[in-house]
């Protein structure tokens, strides 16, 4: 088995064995966080549940549209090696659009999760109102208007046309063995022929750095104000609350770190190569395949720092989810 069809072969046990740890540990967070927790009641469940919904969501795309990318030279291919679902073109597309959407929505629910604790530690009774009652609404709408935007983007400024497709036509074949017009596929590519840039490719990229720019902007100013006070304003908690509140800001930590660390400091050099006019080939989905344990490696993290969940796996005598 040669290297060109190892790689795509391990992605897909990745995303495979991703999409049932993420369902089973999700699944087991959802229940005891409905049922059986006492002290995460409120809005930090509902957050709790719906980020849980939203990484089963994110999964089950990602063994749908089975997305994969390959930079070369100039540009990139970003396209679906689903050959078992018989789907059309029209419809593993909008599976990437989907899968792209809602890995901008995870993001978007992490820095949800840093603002509440934000507005719970520091005491913000107006931001925390916001959480509460029908205004929750604003929470959902707020993933949900990223994940739309994100997949119209990829809709919008990353389709295939001629010069795309001549440009990654031999490489996807020699690469892959697939034919590019049978291939459900977004390009992107640095410049045209005559050497000016393609400005609606450039917007894409800009676009999606911005969005997820603005999420860690938001993290990043929370987890530094509440680093910074922590110490003075969870005096206000009893000892057993101050404990758990600890403990929700090292979960917190851990989920905007392990995304950081599998996903965007290697994607970064790739996605950004073409701008830079450098002549190589790589199989860059293979940062997709490792970025999808996130979503079960998160669940099994929050559940071993957050000790609400390991009392009632000691309680119930239930083994730990690993």
């Amino acid at each position: 088995m040669s290297n060109v069809t190892v790689l795509p072969f391990i992605a897909e046990i990745f995303s495979r064995v991703g999409f049932v740890c993420t369902c089973l540990f999700n699944a087991i967070l959802i229940y005891l966080t409905a049922f059986k927790t006492e002290r995460i009641t409120g809005a930090y469940k509902y957050l709790i549940i719906l980020f849980s919904l939203i990484c089963i969501s994110f999964s089950c795309l990602e063994v749908l549209a089975h997305p994969y990318l390959h930079n070369y030279n100039g540009g990139f291919i970003y396209f679906s090696l689903n050959d078992y679902l018989g789907a059309s073109n029209d419809l593993l597309k909008f599976f990437i659009e989907a899968y792209s959407g809602a890995y901008a929505s995870i993001m978007c629910m992490v820095a949800v999760q840093f603002v509440f604790r934000f507005a719970t530690l520091m005491n913000r009774k107006t931001l925390l109102s916001s959480f509460s009652g029908f205004n929750f609404v604003i929470w959902i709408l707020y993933p949900l208007f990223f994940c739309i935007t994100f997949g119209m983007m990829v809709h919008y400024c990353a389709q295939p046309e001629p010069y795309s497709d001549d440009y990654m036509k031999k490489e996807l074949f020699r690469v892959y063995n697939l034919e590019i017009e049978k291939t459900a596929r977004f390009i992107v590519i640095a410049y045209n022929a005559d050497g000016s840039v393609r400005w609606f490719n450039l917007v894409f990229l800009f676009g999606a750095m911005i969005i997820l720019g603005f999420q860690y902007a938001v993290i990043i100013y929370c987890g530094i104000q509440m680093q910074r006070k922590m110490k003075k304003e969870l005096k206000n908690f009893s000892v057993s609350n101050r404990k758990l509140q600890q403990q929700f800001f090292k979960a917190l930590v851990v989920q905007i770190t392990l995304p950081t660390v599998l996903f965007h400091l290697p994607a970064l050099p790739v996605l950004f190569s073409p701008f830079f006019d450098v002549k190589f080939t790589f199989q860059t989905g293979f940062i997709y395949a490792v970025f999808s344990l996130y979503p079960p490696i998160e669940t099994v993290a929050f559940m071993l720092i957050v000790s609400e969940y390991s009392n009632i796996f000691k309680s119930e005598q239930i083994p730990y989810p690993l």
